[in-house]
């Protein structure tokens, strides 16, 4: 069991008692045990310091008021806390807004780095592979539905903001002679009724004088209804990189000039 023992400032002293008994696997899982207690314990302290001092805020236009604390569950890369939490609503009532929750950037439950975890290992693995992987190598018991929730979520995000990302292009030495731009789509079957929808990935590939491929960009959009979000995406990418290279020669996959 792990305790704070002492706070200065932003700084917390966190105590554990290790048991070191039986074989060395034994005493591994004991050292493990130990370490996610430490984790969730400071993650805990690092949590509350999100959350506000339950005075009157304003959010927007909108004046909310505390409506009291209440415990909510978050889910940490070394397990799950439980944390007294502020919580506002408008005087009409409506929509509970956490602040806690919207300056730490919680992602359905959890924590950052334990949100980037998971959707690190979905992007690899399915469900149940990243369930066991947390289960065997971070003693984290994991539903594979919550796995997929939060990969989503993080998947969402990422769409969101992408309009507003931008990618500098490497510097490529000895110019640009050909740029080839390819497109491609798969029917993907959806869950339920929603029947098959399209999932579409492309690339643009820059060539030098000599016919040598010197970079790629690469893209991809999950399964939409039709094809706008990624034909847009894909415009913005060949604007960009018509800006980098003018007079560059564009191809399409099937070797014939485009975009000119």
């Amino acid at each position: 069991m792990a305790e704070v023992i002492s706070r200065s400032g932003k700084e917390v002293t966190v105590a554990v008692t290790v048991r070191l008994a039986g074989s060395l696997w034994e005493m591994e899982e004991a050292i493990q045990e130990a370490t996610n207690a430490v984790g969730c314990c400071a993650t805990e302290e690092a949590l509350k310091r999100f959350d506000t001092d339950g005075s009157p805020i304003r959010v927007g236009a909108l004046k909310l008021t505390a409506r009291g604390c209440d415990p909510k569950v978050y889910q940490t890369p070394y397990g799950a806390v439980e944390v007294e939490r502020h919580v506002y609503q408008t005087a009409r009532g409506g929509r509970i807004y956490c602040p806690l929750e919207q300056q730490a950037r919680i992602v359905r439950g959890a924590t950052p780095l334990f949100a980037s975890q998971i959707s690190h290992k979905y992007a690899q693995l399915n469900a149940r592979a990243v369930q066991r992987d947390l289960a065997q190598n971070h003693a984290r018991a994991v539903a594979p539905s919550y796995i997929q929730h939060v990969a989503e979520w993080v998947g969402n995000i990422a769409a969101a903001k992408e309009e507003d990302w931008e990618y500098d292009l490497p510097q490529l030495t000895g110019g640009i002679a050909t740029v080839a731009v390819s497109l491609d789509g798969a029917m993907i079957p959806m869950a339920g009724r929603e029947g098959w929808r399209e999932a579409m990935v492309g690339t643009l590939s820059f060539y030098d004088h000599e016919g040598e491929r010197q970079h790629t960009l690469y893209l991809a959009a999950a399964p939409e209804y039709g094809k706008h979000t990624f034909t847009e995406r894909l415009a913005r990418e060949i604007a960009r990189a018509k800006q980098h290279y003018p007079e560059a020669r564009w191809l399409d996959q099937f070797g014939a000039e485009c975009f000119g």
